[in-house]
């Protein structure tokens, strides 16, 4: 036996937003490692925080900001950007279109990811990191 939330369309739309920023700031932290060597330990000492307050906020544990999206993008060599797309509405209270392209994550001139997905997603804001 299971149990359904029901939540808003716009609550769900809010929080599938959140979670693939989250998912392609975690994927931003992992490359930067991966590619320049760099900790989740020297970025926060470049921002000026504890390690543990990063780990956090890309864990889901405390609340993105801009300036945190911002300053960890920073340091991981890439520029953060939000584009708006447009929503399809299909009937009251449901905005919904049928192909999602996923965020574009740039560092220079080299491509880390950039991929499409065909599927039925609620529409929302997608965020650039260019």
């Amino acid at each position: 036996m299971g149990f359904k939330i029901n939540l808003p369309p716009h609550k769900r739309a809010a929080g599938r937003f959140i979670g693939q920023v989250r998912r392609d700031l975690i994927k931003v932290v992992e490359e930067a490692a991966f590619k320049y060597g760099k900790t989740r330990a020297s970025m926060a000492r470049n921002i000026g925080c504890d390690k543990a307050v990063i780990t956090r906020k890309l864990s889901g544990k405390s609340d993105l900001t801009l300036r945190s999206i911002s300053e960890i993008a920073y340091e991981a060599n890439v520029r953060p950007r939000i584009v708006f797309e447009k929503a399809h509405i299909l009937e009251e209270g449901s905005n919904v279109r049928t192909s999602y392209t996923s965020t574009n994550i740039y560092a220079e001139d080299d491509v880390y990811h950039d991929y499409e997905v065909n599927r039925m997603v609620v529409s929302r804001p997608r965020m650039e990191v260019a």
